[in-house]
Order: structure tokens, then sequence, then C-alpha cells
């Protein structure tokens, strides 16, 4: 066949009729198009993916676009939709968020009547001490008995007026040691409308097994009509919060300040407004100034070069392998995890991963979010690990019983923890193993990206100077924008005239030359190999770069950690976590001669602080609410239900977990821990049959492995967003909910299982 002119579909929409071509020009033609091709098309290739990737994730995780899907696409609400995305959304969001606001305010500042509808005990019992030789018994019972006076006919009659029994409760104080328990308990009484106007007044009486005096601090309310639905509020309040955060209507941090404030209202109506000391105490200060005084010390740290270097020493000893990579990373996480919290674990792995994945190429989003699963994995298997297992066994009730202690407690959890995060592991490997890819970004994007975030933080510029400073930043964003854009519809037409020419030429030599081009491609793994780090160059990059700061900084943080690790064991350190991690950061401080606090202080993310002080509120107010109370209930409720042996004790242990798991998920696992232990206590001496050891490695793994579930369900989740937000990542809740909740209904079960055959089919507890 000739190499002559000719005319097809694909010629003839070319502006000129194309050259007649012969076989060497046509060659030169097609070595033109080979060099152009290794020259950018594995950066072409790679750019189209990650903006594909982009725009299809934004897709997947806009859900209002998925839930109003058919609206979006369909060309029938063509009109419908054009007017719904003009609307003004974001002063609607604002509006509805203020007008909300400003109505829980107005509640706020009201002093509202009290009905008669329900009566609120606030009790304080004391630890009792046996001054006397009298008979002492093993348990003391409170005996709380709410009576209502029947009204007389004759008001001027004489006789005692007659007490009928309207309800009662028992709380039991276990094993009397003298240490004193300052803890408020809380119980409600719920008197319907009908009976209490049968009765003229009403009255508490408190009786007691024990002739030992018993020092009592009560407070009784009587609660409004809204008192009757005070845990649903909570539950609604609660929704509303995770509405705000999952839309991200708001920053998280806005969203649980707010959501406090709407529940303090809800309490001011019903109840009593809470003092402003109250709330003050609600908050978690140790957990504060322990975050405040960790990031400090990181921050510092940061500025040595540390964490870059570091970086590329881990991806030397992988083997270039990202893969390998991430599993060196979560496996130290998760084993760090177990000998220091993991909050300790997050804020120092976090950083230098988000350094890791900068240098090399790499999505940062699911590598901190595999750390932090994993983080929080590996700290359910030591008492030490994770702030509810340091919870339960310094619980006085627990301890009372002398069954779980810190040994026994990680002999238990440790082997079902590992087991957890090895199948864990593998489910992990096998669906999210394509997202550990490296990816070429162009230096520019980088480059806008980086201006983009130093714009935002003078968003709120104050003086002229600064936003004098943020205008050229725009106006230097919007040069390079342009730039790329340009770069972008030259090499789009550059491609264009590539795949004319193509066309353009003889059909069988066509054939020809793709089998040679396609034979050449699959035999190099060209891409591959060409996208290689150099990693002595990077070496010689990426050193220490303030080598006194290094020694000084890893001297103290060395210390802190290990004060960290021994202050538990050694009885001569009268320092708790806090103040070591505050006193390692005012020490640093000093050591290092620093002459302005600015650039510190920016290192420490705010609005995780101000995000754990809100929360703290927040989960106080609807503890208040008895929200964490109705679940502990429904709870024991329902385990009573099944038939006592080993079916009670199998179903009681998946009941706890998945229950503590799934509600860890959504709330604070910290308040609901102190609000399951007691429960699980009262479950083991009600008479059930049912031993206290496995029941309390049930709540232990429902409340730790439950906080994978969502952004908010653990600390650690919340302190890794934080850090991975200072550095450009942004960890929203539908994108972390995507991987975590899988990877906690993959983990809770095989902890489920393992539990079902250590201490149902083959007992394995005492007591």
């Amino acid at each position: 066949m000739g190499y002559g002119s000719f005319s097809t579909p694909a010629a003839s929409r070319l502006v000129a009729p194309p050259p007649p071509f012969t076989p060497e020009t046509f060659s030169l033609l097609e070595s033109k198009r080979l060099e152009l091709l290794r020259e950018d098309a594995d950066a072409e290739s790679r750019h189209y993916e990650v903006n594909e990737l982009l725009e299809r994730e934004a897709r997947q995780h806009s859900l209002l676009y998925r839930a109003f899907r058919g609206f979006f696409e369909s060309r029938k609400y063509h009109k419908e939709r054009k007017w719904f995305l003009s609307l003004p959304w974001n002063t609607i969001r604002i509006i509805t968020i203020s007008t909300l606001f400003f109505f829980a305010l107005f509640v706020f500042v009201q002093q509202t009547s009290q009905g008669t509808h329900k009566v609120k005990l606030y009790f304080v019992a004391p630890g009792i001490y046996n001054t006397s030789f009298s008979h002492f018994p093993p348990q003391v019972h409170l005996l709380f008995f709410l009576q209502g006076k029947t009204p007389q006919a004759d008001p001027t009659a004489n006789g005692s007026a007659t007490w009928d029994a309207l309800d009662t409760f028992v709380h039991t104080i276990t094993a009397p040691h003298g240490n004193e328990d300052t803890e408020q308990h809380t119980h409600t009484f719920s008197v319907s409308d009908e009976t209490r106007d049968q009765y003229e007044a009403l009255r508490l009486v408190v009786n007691t097994n024990t002739h030992q005096p018993i020092a009592l601090q009560l407070q009784v309310l009587t609660l409004g009509w809204l008192g009757s639905h005070e845990v649903a509020i909570g539950i609604l309040i609660l929704v509303a919060v995770y509405v705000l955060i999952v839309f991200e209507l708001v920053h998280r941090a806005i969203a649980a300040l707010v959501g406090s404030f709407w529940a303090l209202a809800f309490l001011s109506a019903v109840e009593q407004r809470p003092s402003f000391d109250d709330v003050v105490s609600w908050i978690d200060f140790e957990t504060i100034v322990f975050l405040f005084g960790m990031m400090t010390l990181v921050g510092i740290f940061s500025e040595t070069g540390f964490f870059e270097w570091s970086a590329i020493r881990a991806y030397k000893l992988s083997g270039g392998n990202i893969w390998h990579l991430v599993v060196m990373l979560v496996v130290f996480s998760g084993v760090t995890s177990s000998v220091l919290d993991n909050v300790t674990e997050v804020l120092l792995v976090v950083p230098v991963t988000l350094r890791l994945c900068k240098v090399i190429d790499v999505d940062p989003l699911p590598v901190v979010i595999a750390i932090v699963i994993f983080s929080n994995i590996g700290g359910t298997a030591t008492g030490i690990g994770d702030p509810p297992n340091i919870l339960i066994i310094s619980n006085s009730h627990l301890q009372a019983t002398e069954l779980v202690d810190f040994n026994v407690f990680t002999y238990h959890m440790a082997p079902g923890a590992a087991l957890a995060f090895v199948v864990t592991l593998l489910y992990f490997w096998k669906t999210y193993h394509h997202l550990f890819q490296r990816s070429y970004v162009d230096p520019v994007l980088k480059e806008i990206e980086i201006w983009k975030r130093t714009a935002d933080k003078l968003e709120l510029a104050a003086t002229d100077e600064e936003k004098n400073v943020q205008t050229k930043l725009l106006e230097y964003i919007d040069v390079l924008e342009k730039h790329m854009e340009a770069k972008q519809q030259a090499k789009e037409e550059k491609q264009r005239l590539m795949h004319e020419s193509r066309m353009a030429a003889s059909s069988a030599l066509m054939i020809e030359a793709e089998g040679e081009c396609d034979g050449g491609d699959g035999g190099g793994g060209g891409g591959d190999e060409e996208g290689k780090l150099d990693i002595h160059a990077l070496e010689r990059k990426y050193r220490i770069r303030d080598v006194p700061l290094f020694i000084k900084s890893v001297s103290v943080i060395f210390g802190v950690v290990a004060l960290f690790f021994i202050h538990p064991f050694v009885s001569s350190i009268h320092l708790n976590i806090p103040w070591i991690a505050i006193l390692g950061a005012l020490l640093l401080l000093t050591i290092i001669d620093a002459k302005e606090l600015e650039p510190i202080l920016a290192k420490v993310e705010m609005g995780t602080l101000f995000f754990f002080a809100g929360l703290f509120v927040l989960m106080r107010c609807l503890e208040e609410m008895g929200v964490m109370l109705f679940f502990a209930r429904m709870t024991a409720d329902i385990v009573s239900i099944f038939p006592e042996g080993r079916i009670r004790l199998c179903f009681a242990i998946l009941l706890l977990m998945w229950v503590c798991a799934l509600v860890s998920a959504f709330i604070d696992n910290i308040p609901f821990t102190t609000t399951m232990v007691p429960v699980v206590v009262e479950l083991s001496q009600s008479g059930l049959g049912l031993p206290l050891q496995p029941l309390v490695w049930a709540v232990a793994f429902g409340v730790c492995l439950g906080g994978n579930g969502t952004l908010i369900g653990a600390s650690a989740n919340v302190v890794a967003a934080g850090i991975a937000e200072q550095s450009g990542t942004h960890i929203s809740f539908a994108k972390f909910f995507a991987m975590g909740f899988p990877c906690m209904l993959i983990s809770t079960a095989t902890a489920s299982v393992y539990l079902i055959i250590t201490h149902v089919i083959f007992p394995w507890y005492s007591g």
C-alpha cells in the first residue's frame, strides 16, 4: 500500500488537507511525537489523574449532591436547579445558626418558673469511716424514697398524714474503705401529672442498712414540663452539633462551643442555670494543659529539621515501597500507643508523617487516618494506652473488687488488641492499598497551595501592613493560577495536534507503529523508574538545621516521655501527665532562650483546644440530662432478659461491647466510660450470674475501638486533624468516617470473637 494523500472522516476535520506522507516524513513525525510523549506523557497522565481523583472524591463526599442526585442531574428540573443553586446559602447558614444561638441566649438569661412533673436528686456520698468497733456491712445501701402526702378531707382534724411511696432509688457504696468519694450522683424520680395532682406535698426519705453515721450532701429540684423529655432533647442537641460538623457548616470548634451553649440553655430552662464556676469546673483542664504543653514541645522541635530528616530515613528504610512505609508507620504507632497514651503518640508521629508525605509526593490524608486508627487499636492493649483504660483501672468500684488492676487488664486485653490490629491491617491493605501511591503534582500547584494557606492566615488582618501583604499575596496567587491555566491549555493543544497527526497517517503503518509503541512502553516500566526519588539528593537537602536546638529538644522530650511511662509505677513522682507536659514545655522555652512567643504559639492548634473545651461542657450537659444513664440502663435491662448461663454471658458481652462501640463513636468515650463502669459492677453483683471481668473487657474494647468510628469519637482523632490542618491537609468528617467506621466494625467484630472464645467457650476469668 502506498503512502499518498487520502480522505477520511478524521482528516476532513483538519483546517487544511494534509500533505502527502512518505515513509521518511512519517518516521520523522513519529520520532518527534514519541519524544514529546517521553517528556510530557507521564506528567500529563499523572496530573490528569490527580485532578480526576480530586473531582471524584469531591462528588462522592458531597452529601448534599448524593442526597439530591436526581434533582442535580435531571434536565426536568433545570429551572428549579438554577434557582436552588442561586440562593445565598452562606447567608442562610449564618442567619439560621445565629437565630438558634440568640434563642438559646434568651432562654439562658430568663428566670423560668419550675413545674412539678419530675423530681431530680443530686447527692454526694463521701467515703465512710468506721470510727467505732461495731459491725460494718460489706456494702452500705442508701435507700431514697419519694413519697406523696394524701390530702385530708378535714384539715382541722387531728391525726398523722398519710404518705404514699411514689418511687424508690438505691445507691450502693461498695466495700467502704475510707477513701473520700466526692463524685456527684444524679437520679431522676418520674412522677406523672395525674399522680402529682393527687398529692398536696412531696418528701424525700433516706434510709440505710448501717448504724454508722453517713454524711450526705443533697439537692432536690422539681423540673418543668420539658424535664420529661430531657433525654430526647439532649440527643436532639447532639444530632444538631453533628449536622454542623458533618456538613462543615462551621468549624468543629465553633460547633462544639455553640452546641454546649444550647445544652446550657436547656438546663437553665428545665432545672436551674449552672453557675459560671460550675461550667468552668466541667472543662477537663488537665487534658487542655497536656495538649498545650505537648503542642508547644512539638512546635519547637519541628524547627530543627528532624521531621524532614527522619521522613527521608523512613522512606529509605522501606526501600521506596509506599505500602511497606505505611505498615512501618502504623506498627510503630500501635506499639508506641500501648506504652504511651495515643494522644501523645499522635502528637509525635503525625508531624513526621506529614513531612514525609510532602517530600515523597504522597497524599497525606489516608496515611494520617491510618496512623490514628491503628494508634487507637494499639492503645486498647494496656491500662495506660487510652484515657478510658486509665479510668477503668483507677475506678474505685473496680479497685474494691480486687479483680481488675493494670497487670490483669493488660494480660486479658493485649491478645485481643493484637488480633484486632492484625485483622484490621489485612482489611486495610485489601481495601485501601491503591490510595498509597506517589502522584505527580506540579510544583506551581504546590506553591499556590502554600501561598493560599498564608493568605488565609491573614484573613482577619488588623493592620494596614497586614492587609497590604494579603492583597499582594492574592494578586500573586492569581498570576500563578493564570500561568497554570495557560500551561494546561498549551498541553491540551499539544495533545490535540499529536492526536490529529496520528489519525492522518496510513492505517497499516499506524497499526505497526502503535504496536511498537505499546511494546516499548510495556517493557520499560518507565513511569515507576523515572518517578523514583533521588534519595541522595534528598538526604543532602533535608538535614538537621539547628543541632544545638535539636539536642535540647530531644533531651527534654525524651525526659517528658520517660516520665509519662514510669510515673504510674513510681510512687515518689508526685506529678501527673499535665504537670509533666507543661513543665517540660516551660523548661524547653527557658533553655532555648526564646525571645518571642508569637512564632511558638502559632504552632499550637488553638482550634483543637477550644473544641475540647466545648465538647467537655456539652458532654457534661448531656450527662446532666440523663443521656449517658439512659444508654447504660437500657443495656442493663436488655441483658437481664436472656436466660442465665453462658447464653446470658455471651449476649451481655456482645451487647455491652457493641453499644459502647456505637455510642463512643458519636459521644466522647470518657464520660460514657465513667457512666458504664458502675453499671457493669452492678450487673455482676445483681444475682444474674455474670462474672465481672468479661464485662469490663467488653466495655474497654467497645469504648476504645469505637473511637475509630468518627472524627470526634476519640481525642487522638481530633488532635491529628488539627495538626494536619496546620500543614494544609483538611480531614473532613466524611473522609474520616469513610475509612474509620468500617475499620471500627472490623476491629470490634474481631474483639467480640476473641472474648466469646476466651470467656464464654473457654472461661478465662477469676471471680
